[in-house]
């Protein structure tokens, strides 16, 4: 821990350590605010300001830039010191080293943002569902489909939204089974829209094993194909009637 004795107008008059970069008499005799960047000298000067007025300690979050740039990350807690009549007198400044911790939420940040960039970078409907087939999260085409937003699908059950004993009973096979499952063109109507009436669907249940193979999670991925199937459909009957009429034809002329 760093741990500085500072005075009422924010100078250091005492630092236990410094950082790599600094020595102590770079750093005693300066204020804190000489090595926060300048945009983290609000949220100090708060903190500062709620600890002098309550009387008790505070926190705050912090970034110092290194001699090479990089940045570093503190936790930094404010204690009031006091006389003996209660006035504060000083602030104690305890910072503890929380790069770490920052750049694996950074890290967790930018993966989260490169996943949705890659889940909504598709047309196929995107779901990642727990193993009581609730929704962890599902791409925009997903929640697209199902006219509702992204956070609306978190935490509810699938078969709660599209009630389907057979579809529920096919997702129990998948979790019992660890086999993945593949369908061509399968039925549906939806319980809350139906003037789209019967659409198809090409989907695939995917599960996610743990290290002792028991199922834990399920990549649930469908794409509608309503048009090719009503297409193919259409094709079939004027197929049909062609040679209906070609029968006809052939009885007459015989």
């Amino acid at each position: 821990d760093h741990i500085m004795l500072l005075d009422m107008d924010y100078s250091i008059r005492f630092i236990n350590h410094t950082v790599a970069d600094l020595t102590e008499e770079e750093v005693v005799g300066n204020t804190i605010f000489d090595f926060v960047p300048s945009d983290y000298h609000q949220v100090a000067l708060d903190c500062f300001e709620r600890v002098v007025k309550s009387g008790k300690p505070d926190r705050y979050e912090t970034k110092y830039i290194t001699a090479d740039e990089e940045a570093q990350y503190f936790d930094v807690r404010i204690s009031p010191l006091m006389d003996i009549g209660g006035n504060i007198t000083r602030l104690i400044s305890t910072s503890n080293d929380i790069t770490k911790r920052v750049q694996a939420e950074q890290a967790l940040q930018k993966s989260k943002e490169i996943q949705d960039l890659i889940l909504s970078a598709t047309d196929v409907l995107l779901a990642y569902l727990d193993r009581e087939f609730n929704f962890i999260i599902v791409n925009q085409a997903y929640a697209d489909a199902g006219r509702r937003n992204r956070d609306d699908f978190i935490g509810r059950n699938h078969f709660e939204l599209y009630p389907h004993k057979e579809n529920e009973a096919l997702f129990e096979k998948v979790i019992e089974t660890g086999e993945p499952l593949y369908i061509k063109a399968k039925p549906f109507e939806h319980p809350d829209q139906p003037e789209r009436g019967t659409t198809y669907w090409n989907w695939s249940l995917i599960p996610i094993k743990d290290e002792f193979s028991i199922v834990q999670t399920l990549v649930f991925s469908v794409l509608d194909v309503t048009e090719l199937v009503q297409a193919q459909n259409a094709l079939q009957a004027k197929t049909y009637d062609l040679n209906e009429r070609v029968k006809e034809l052939s009885w007459l002329y015989g």
